[in-house]
């Protein structure tokens, strides 16, 4: 280190202590101020440490004497992959350079456990140099909280629109930030406790199977938003109830219930072959994720239900097709019926009605006789063509006078004549003249009638 930038230390350093005037009272009181806080503190001089308080012995699990012991490095407790940032920030300092005095890093313990560490490093006069003293605060769970929590965001964004395939996905995460020796998802299906999600489930797992006796079932009869903590299953009533529990050796259960609305409907559960205790942010995650398994049910029973009904309406369609072909059958029937009922009507008409007609007009007949003769072979004839039926169809709102009188009409017959045919006054058939018009929609219209009617086929 430059030597100017150590005499300056120094020179601060006895500048402050004259000022503080600090005392082997106030020295015992700063002592034990720094032994009783929570975080790791330490006196780093020459690459030793020359001090470390309690909380720095527990954090990297050593003893103060191991920790000042001449022989050990300071490294030892720095993971491999942070090394190269500390030298780095070591040859800085040295350099005169500017270095952010907080930063993070990851550590090891001496059983070679990593943790995270946000460490605060400050440099002070000390003996023939300087000394750098530092505070260290575990972040380890914080920095896994957030790690955690970004793929639990990661999972959101990735969820497609199937729900079963994202129950999946949850069961599978939840295991992992669980750490689990395995985790499911557990719903009752028509009386059967089926696994709708599953992780590192054994090759010979049973994924559907009587509920009774297992502990997702007693989970999710339980309900509650707490989740259920067993440890030491096989001091449990489970190692015989449970068939998972002897037959895998599992010996810590954390189960989650998952509910619709007010309904639990399943069980989200890790299961560890060790004894597990879950931190808090261990707690925190399940609920997150059973809450989202929740969500996910609820989407999954809408799905059913529209499947359901997709299926039910793909029957009634199928049913009314099926009665439409029928009816279109029914009615090509009654249609060649009917062309063959009237086939016969009027081969009756020309063989046995028409002749006889025509046999009495050739008779003595009186002149109103004949009159109403040719006017019964008329309309017999007209039963053979389509006028009568065209107009008794096309204009079903005629009654049967005025369908009658249309008939004389077109055949050229006066008011008068129809009237003395009809037996019926003058003004009768005008008036059933003027319905006919008005009906036709001729009224006020100088259209003949008997032209509009002979078009009519």
């Amino acid at each position: 280190m430059p030597e100017r930038k150590v005499q300056r230390m120094k020179k601060y350093g006895k500048k402050k202590g004259d000022r503080e005037g600090v005392s082997k009272g106030d020295y015992g009181l700063y002592a034990s101020l720094i032994e009783q806080t929570h975080d790791a503190i330490y006196l780093l001089y020459e690459g030793r440490f020359e001090y470390v308080n309690k909380k720095f012995s527990e954090l990297f699990r050593i003893t103060p004497e191991e920790a000042k012991s001449p022989e050990f490095d300071f490294f030892n407790l720095v993971a491999p992959e942070s090394r190269q940032l500390i030298q780095e920030r070591i040859e800085r300092f040295f350099r005169g350079e500017s270095i952010n005095s907080t930063y993070e890093f990851t550590a090891i313990r001496k059983d070679g456990q990593k943790i995270e560490v946000e460490a605060s490093v400050s440099h002070v006069p000390y003996k023939k140099g300087v000394a750098a003293q530092g505070i260290l605060r575990d972040i380890t769970e914080r920095k896994r909280s957030h790690i955690r929590l970004s793929r639990i965001n990661d999972c959101f964004l990735n969820f497609v629109s199937d729900p079963v395939e994202n129950i999946q996905k949850l069961t599978c995460l939840f295991g992992e930030l669980m750490g689990a020796t395995c985790a499911l998802y557990n719903r009752l299906e028509r009386g059967f406790l089926v696994s709708a999600g599953h992780w590192q489930t054994p090759p010979d797992f049973t994924m559907m199977d009587k509920p009774d006796g297992h502990i997702c079932y007693d989970v999710i009869n339980k309900g509650g938003d707490n989740p259920i903590i067993i440890r030491n299953l096989e001091e449990t009533l489970y190692n015989k109830t449970d068939p998972n529990v002897m037959r895998y050796g599992l010996r810590t259960y954390i189960g989650q219930a998952v509910k619709i609305g007010t309904e639990y409907v399943g069980s989200l559960c890790a299961v560890f072959r060790e004894d597990y205790v879950p931190t808090p942010e261990d707690i925190n995650i399940m609920g997150i994720v059973a809450a989202a398994v929740g969500v996910e049910e609820v989407r999954y029973g809408s799905a059913l239900e529209l499947k359901n009904r997709e299926h039910l309406l793909a029957i009634k369609s199928r049913n009314l097709e099926e009665l439409n072909t029928a009816l279109k059958v029914l009615a090509k029937s009654r249609e060649e019926d009917r062309l063959e009922l009237e086939e016969k009507i009027l081969l009756n008409v020309k063989k046995l009605v028409l002749p006889y007609i025509v046999k009495l007009k050739n008779t003595g007949l009186s002149t109103t006789q004949k009159t109403l003769t040719e006017i019964l072979e008329n309309s017999v004839k007209n039963i053979s063509s389509s006028f009568s039926r065209n107009l008794s169809l096309k204009y079903l709102h005629f009654t049967p006078q005025e369908i009658q009188v249309a008939n004389l009409i077109k055949e050229g017959m006066t008011s008068k004549s129809i009237a003395e045919l009809l037996h019926i006054s003058r003004r009768t058939i005008d008036f059933h003249r003027e319905n006919i018009r008005t009906k036709l929609g001729m009224r006020n219209k100088k259209a003949n009638l008997r032209t509009y009617l002979l078009s009519i086929h």
